[in-house]
């Protein structure tokens, strides 16, 4: 793997999770009402805890050489899995209060 490669993965990696970091904080700081703050709150927590579990723990276990490369397609797919109902029935939550 090559230095530009690297640097790359480094750069975009660091640019995702930055901007992860001012979307939720904006979408907890314009939340309408309280009710909807501690709701969206409560949210982000769900969502920053299960992507950490789903990517770094299936990364962190290849890594140290526990598990094979294709696992870590695993944690993708539950991801992607999980995440996209739970967006979904979050917007219906939002629009019920």
């Amino acid at each position: 793997m090559s230095m530009e490669n690297l640097i790359g993965a480094a750069v975009g990696s660091t640019f995702g999770l930055a901007g992860a970091i001012v979307g939720t904080y904006f979408g907890i700081k314009s939340a309408q009402s309280p009710d909807k703050r501690r709701f969206a709150v409560r949210f982000a927590v769900i969502g920053w805890v299960s992507a950490a579990l789903l990517i770094i723990l299936p990364v962190s276990l290849f890594l140290a050489g526990i598990v094979p490369r294709w696992y870590i397609w695993i944690g993708t797919g539950l991801l992607w899995f999980t995440e996209i109902p739970l967006f979904l029935w979050s917007k219906k939550k939002l629009r019920e209060r």
